[in-house]
């Protein structure tokens, strides 16, 4: 599980908050609470590698505001089984 309370949260630069597996067993959730989010070509994900079995965590953002530009995501997902 990954959690990040902050004032303000900003992720450029292809920079990533995840939590992820590529074994046996779940991903983690991410959380994030904040007044602020921004993400420019960054991602917070969720996912199972192409050779991990499970489900991929929760991605929840908490914000008073929210910025995705230049291809920025949110995403959780399921590649293995």
């Amino acid at each position: 599980v990954v959690n990040v309370t902050a004032g303000s949260l900003s992720l450029t630069n292809d920079a990533l908050l995840s939590s992820s597996t590529f074994g046996q067993g779940d991903a983690g959730s991410v959380s994030v609470q904040a007044d602020s989010v921004s993400l420019a070509n960054s991602n917070i994900f969720s996912t199972v590698g192409n050779t991990g079995v499970g489900n991929a965590g929760v991605v929840n953002v908490t914000a008073g505001s929210l910025s995705l530009t230049n291809d920025a995501l949110l995403s959780y997902s399921t590649f293995g089984q």
